[in-house]
């Protein structure tokens, strides 16, 4: 149908303009969801007030994860501003906007780390090892983001060590949404 060839030449148009407003309403949307869904659950189920600093199922790093594995670095400047533009209130805060800088820059490492190790183009031919790529990229970053997140957050909320819950939390929002891709590939293909 025209509007499905319509949405693919969006997806994968080769203008700049588009992928970075991809990236940004994409990260924008799913911290909509992740705010107005998946908080309101996690802060019911836990009646924690940890929750208020740390979600244990963190889809927006599964969603920059992919965005910055498909956009590259195109995508850093969107997946920074809506991650913070959405955090945004009106008075400026500068642990806002470092916690927004450490996450894309933990994914960006990540990928850097990576592609350094993994530098033998004929180990990108195997379709298998993409999958297990973001995988490892999945845990590199989600490991970087909890360390500094976690330090950036104890300035403010000493009651608890939050090392092993944002850990936690992004390792399960990233590969809940790379299984749910995964899963729905072929939906995606068949656009």
């Amino acid at each position: 149908s025209k509007r499905s060839i319509l949405l693919k030449s969006f997806l994968i148009s080769n203008n700049i303009y588009v992928h970075s407003l991809v990236s940004f309403c994409l990260v924008f949307f799913v911290l909509l969801i992740q705010n107005n869904i998946v908080y309101p659950i996690e802060k019911h189920i836990t009646n924690s007030p940890v929750i208020d600093y740390v979600s244990i199922l963190y889809l927006p790093h599964g969603v920059k994860i992919i965005l910055f594995f498909i956009y590259r670095y195109i995508s850093i400047l969107p997946i920074f501003l809506a991650s913070y533009l959405y955090g945004y209130t009106l008075d400026f805060n500068i642990v806002h906007l470092i916690g927004s800088f450490i996450g894309i820059l933990a994914i960006f490492v990540a990928f850097f780390l990576c592609s350094f190790l993994l530098k033998d183009e004929t180990i990108y031919s195997k379709k298998y090892l993409l999958w297990r790529l973001l995988i490892v990229v999945t845990f590199i970053s989600s490991l970087l983001n909890s360390i500094f997140q976690s330090m950036l957050i104890s300035f403010t909320f000493k009651d608890f060590n939050l090392n092993l819950l944002f850990l936690l939390g992004d390792i399960m929002g990233s590969i809940t949404i790379i299984f749910l891709i995964i899963s729905l590939r072929r939906s995606f293909l068949g656009l």
